[in-house]
């Protein structure tokens, strides 16, 4: 299924590459490739759990993203509770993931506009971020001068 990138679904997308490199970083498993090894397998169940349950994305958005068909998430978060429920090891794990995918939640809720600044300085180079943060102290001294001004009037 191919979806329209509408401004919801791009910032969807957005939010689920951050998750995936979280996964990424703290496992080394890539989700987005097909795979069946156990940890694989759980790491797309966490993803999938939490993005229809606390992002309340669509199970056919998450599949699109993570290359499998929606049945496949669908059964990955009903697995999902099962396992949470019986294995303290994979509930653990859960509980430390969805700690750290609630706290980025948190974050773009709180501050959409630095997450993505963060992001873009990420990408760029020193020289560009010179360049950047000297343009921003320039702004910075030209307000701080404009309210002077108003308060002193």
């Amino acid at each position: 299924m191919n979806f329209q990138e509408s401004e919801k679904n791009l910032r969807a997308r957005k939010v689920f590459k951050v998750y995936s490199d979280i996964i990424l970083e703290h496992t080394g498993i890539n989700i987005i490739e097909p795979g069946r090894q156990k940890e694989k397998t759980e790491m797309v169940k966490i993803f999938s759990n939490y993005s229809r349950y606390s992002l309340k994305q669509q199970y056919d958005f998450i599949g699109y993203y993570l290359n499998r068909t929606h049945a496949s998430i669908i059964n990955a978060c009903k697995t999902y509770v099962n396992i949470y429920e019986t294995e303290l090891e994979f509930r653990e794990k859960a509980e430390f993931f969805n700690k750290k995918f609630d706290y980025v939640k948190k974050k773009s809720i709180e501050d959409p506009s630095r997450i993505e600044l963060l992001s873009i300085i990420k990408e760029s180079s020193e020289t560009r971020c010179k360049y950047w943060l000297s343009a921003m102290k320039q702004t910075l001294i030209i307000e701080s001068v404009i309210k002077n001004l108003v308060n002193n009037e």
